[in-house]
């Protein structure tokens, strides 16, 4: 079926050749963009707040200023993301427009998320497994790390993080290639609001040691605020995302039933991995912010502090 425009007209497509090569042009510029970012993050960190960055920033060891500046391109890329998820996903009115309508803004979205996940997949590849161990930040608002094999649980994450990364390409890729599933692309970008306060906790636990950035960031009420914010967003941005799905297939005929088989058959895989993501991860972030709750209350020793972090790993 022709993608449709969302006053239902059909879209106007010049040649298919001429449509590939401006597609592919369009990504390696964004993939460009992406790269530039990551390098350029930290430079523009030092020009906004070059007080700040002389302090503290110009003191850190390599491994950190890469993950500095991963998080704040990513940081900027989420925010990015929800804004045009959250348009997209407003402008449908029927499961049949969340299935056809493919608009401009549809592809730029889906071409910035494509290189954004390319970028993350080679960022996260290349760091060592030692980042992504879980940090809980302890009463003395220095970041916990203690467990019996922190090496397996990192290892772990990294390559959940990898899977996902390759996987989320893939996604926009297919709907980049195939003009369809824009609904599903959409919630794809929506997917990534709970990611912003998280990125801020990460900031707040994994460089409190190196930067001091405790009080600067807000410190106790940052750290269970960007909880609260997060288990907020993951119920509009997550499950309300999933609860579309599920509403698209009690009215099969009227959506997913008008795509071609294959379209269908991707749905389903694409939205079945996420699923099961989502499935995990609510438990994993709750488990999070409540050892996160319990070292700032003051309550837990050290003992308590030791377990609850080699918990943490082991739950992951």
């Amino acid at each position: 079926m022709q993608p449709t425009a969302l006053g239902g007209d059909p879209v106007g497509k010049p040649s298919m050749s001429d449509e590939t090569s401006q597609s592919v042009l369009t990504i390696c510029c964004f993939l460009l963009l992406h790269t530039a970012a990551h390098f350029t993050a930290l430079p523009l960190l030092r020009c906004l707040l070059p007080q700040l960055y002389r302090m503290r920033v110009d003191h850190l060891e390599p491994h950190l200023r890469v993950k500095l500046a991963r998080l704040l391109r990513s940081t900027a890329f989420d925010a990015f993301a929800v804004w045009c998820g959250a348009a997209l996903l407003y402008r449908c009115r029927t499961l049949h427009e969340l299935t056809h309508v493919f608009t401009p803004l549809h592809e730029i979205a889906f071409q910035v998320a494509l290189t954004h996940w390319l970028t993350s997949l080679v960022e996260d590849w290349a760091a060592t497994s030692r980042a992504f161990v879980p940090r809980v930040a302890s009463r003395r608002h220095t970041p916990v790390l203690e467990s019996p094999a922190p090496d397996i649980s990192a290892k772990l994450l990294q390559s959940v993080h990898l899977v996902h990364h390759a996987v989320a390409a893939v996604a926009f890729a297919f709907v980049l290639c195939t003009r369809l599933l824009g609904g599903m692309g959409a919630i794809g970008l929506l997917y990534e609001g709970p990611v912003i306060p998280m990125n801020v906790r990460e900031l707040l636990c994994d460089f409190e040691e190196a930067l001091g950035w405790w009080r600067l960031l807000g410190g106790r009420r940052t750290l269970l605020g960007a909880a609260f914010f997060c288990h907020l967003l993951w119920v509009p941005c997550r499950l309300g995302a999933d609860c579309v799905y599920l509403y698209s297939l009690l009215h099969y005929e009227e959506g997913l039933g008008t795509l071609p088989t294959y379209a269908q058959y991707a749905c389903h895989c694409f939205a079945a991995f996420f699923l099961m993501l989502n499935s995990k991860g609510w438990p994993y972030l709750a488990f999070i912010a409540l050892a996160d709750a319990r070292a700032e209350s003051g309550t837990s020793d050290e003992g308590q502090e030791r377990q609850q972090t080699s918990s943490l790993t082991a739950f992951v």
